[in-house]
């Protein structure tokens, strides 16, 4: 079956007609729904044929740059147009990609992207078969996404973010080291994948940046950054600092990433944030397993760099090594270097929770035997202090009880007395209002028989507030006389 003149136009070899391709679209727009295309990444000689969306496979190429050095994007707009579903479908030969996912992968193009946002910003959310999002395709492999335009790569991002927020932490797939990453994992890997590319093909025109435009390229690493440390720290928006934000237990990494922020903030290690923080203190202030490594790595290097960086406490009084001992961390995870530049630190109390270092490891929810011994066996005085610190809060603290249970107690005496004295009155209160209402009554009673003629003219009748009648009880009994006077009125 031959193919449709709309595909002849797309598989001719010379340059692509986009005016011709366009106006087919217009006059036939029923042509794009369908499917079979050539494969052009399979031998030459023995190309095969597969099922494919347009949208797709004109994407995929101008991605992949197998045959065309750039789409028009209004042909791309037509090609939506006669098939909107397409910008959320999946395509099965591209393990499961959208078109965005497509068009996200190396070296993004920011008029493309933002098409496929506007036609349908679901898009955003939809993972492929490896279930990752296509904002973590946005920075390819082997550092591609540095070599474009990285203030488009930028703008993407910022788009990208703004419709889907929390896909800045959302877990990605690693498909060539079976790992699960970050946003920020993917960035590092990436960086550090473009400097040593560079380094190791100096000469190549894809890395012939002079030291400005490399310093462009650095602000995507510190866009970034920037995104993912705001998301923890809602709460301090205004506290950003980018190597107080690198050292951060989350976010530290090792090698040449770590390299490039202390050549690049070298003069910023003294500086404080509004927290009162050193760098130092913003490393052990979040401790995991994942970043022993380049947490170990960075404190060496800031020890040696600013040694006094120990002794400093922070606002809330309290020093590197509280902070460390905290989170957890162990003799052999730094705080052992710590205490061989401050042993003076030892013997200091935690301002904050009022506690020696040693007392801090133990309260830890991590806490490590081994280390609470050590550092009772460098300092075992300490222990004393403590059960007279402790021991006099005691005696104050009773003392303390006493006295407000004193005051509740008088309290409550008084509350009692107020108490019969309201109800008293309250009495009395209800006493008055009481012989108030008889009285009224009773000079209603008298304005009635007042006012009333025929009233004035019969004999007044009792009130039934007087005496009461007396109920009838049985059979009546007639008495003597009564009987008499019948008896005469008979004769």
């Amino acid at each position: 079956m031959p193919l449709p003149l709309l595909y002849q136009l797309l598989d001719d070899d010379d340059p692509i007609d986009w005016d011709a391709v366009n106006e087919r679209l217009e006059s036939f727009p029923l042509e794009v729904m369908m499917k079979r295309f050539i494969d052009w990444a399979a031998d030459a000689e023995a190309p095969t044929e597969r099922e494919e969306l347009l949208l797709h496979y004109l994407i995929g190429c101008d991605v992949k740059m197998v045959k065309y050095e750039s789409i028009p994007v209004d042909t791309l707009s037509r090609i939506i147009d006669c098939q909107p579903e397409a910008v959320c479908a999946k395509d099965p030969k591209h393990s499961g990609d959208t078109a965005l996912h497509l068009a996200c992968y190396n070296e993004p193009k920011k008029e493309t992207i933002f098409l496929l946002l506007d036609k349908c910003p679901d898009a955003v959310f939809i993972c492929n078969d490896y279930k990752n999002l296509p904002i973590c395709e946005l920075f390819g492999y082997f550092g591609s996404a540095f070599l474009g335009n990285v203030g488009e790569t930028i703008e993407v991002l910022e788009r990208l973010l703004e419709i889907h927020p929390e896909s800045i932490t959302t877990l990605y797939n690693n498909v060539n080291n079976k790992q699960t990453e970050t946003l920020w994992d993917v960035v590092c890997r990436e960086w550090a994948a473009y400097l040593e590319a560079k380094q190791a093909y100096p000469f190549a025109y894809k890395f012939t940046d002079d030291e400005e435009n490399l310093k462009q390229k650095w602000k995507l690493v510190i866009y970034v950054l920037r995104r993912s440390w705001e998301h923890y720290h809602r709460d301090c928006l205004d506290n950003f600092l980018p190597l107080h934000a690198f050292l951060h237990g989350r976010f530290v990494k090792h090698g040449i990433v770590l390299d490039w922020f202390f050549q690049e903030y070298q003069t910023n290690i003294q500086q404080k944030d509004k927290k009162g923080n050193l760098p130092l203190h913003s490393l052990l202030q979040f401790a995991e397993d994942e970043t022993s490594h380049a947490r170990t790595c960075a404190m060496e290097r800031l020890l040696e760099i600013h040694p006094e960086a120990s002794d400093i406490p922070n606002l809330q009084g309290r020093l590197p090594l509280h902070l460390g001992l905290e989170n957890g961390l162990t003799l052999n995870d730094g705080m052992r270097q710590i205490l061989s530049v401050s042993p003076r630190s030892l013997s200091v109390r935690d301002q904050c929770v009022r506690l020696y270092p040693y007392a801090t490891a133990a309260a830890s929810t991590r806490s490590d035997l081994d280390t609470i011994y050590q550092l009772v066996r460098e300092s075992p005085i300490l222990i004393v202090h403590d059960v007279e610190y402790h021991g006099n809060n005691k005696s104050q603290i009773i003392n303390k009880l006493e006295d407000v249970n004193a005051e509740i107690l008088s309290d409550n005496e008084r509350l009692s007395n107020n108490k019969s004295k309201i109800i008293n009155k309250l009495i009395d209160e209800k006493a008055e209002i009481f012989s108030d209402n008889i009285r009224l009554r009773n000079i209603n009673s008298n304005l009635e028989t007042t006012h009333d003629p025929l009233a004035l003219s019969q004999p007044r009748k009792q009130s039934h507030l007087g005496k009461r009648k007396r109920p009838h009880c049985g059979k009546r009994k007639w008495s003597h006389r009564g009987e008499q006077k019948r008896s005469r009125h008979s004769i």
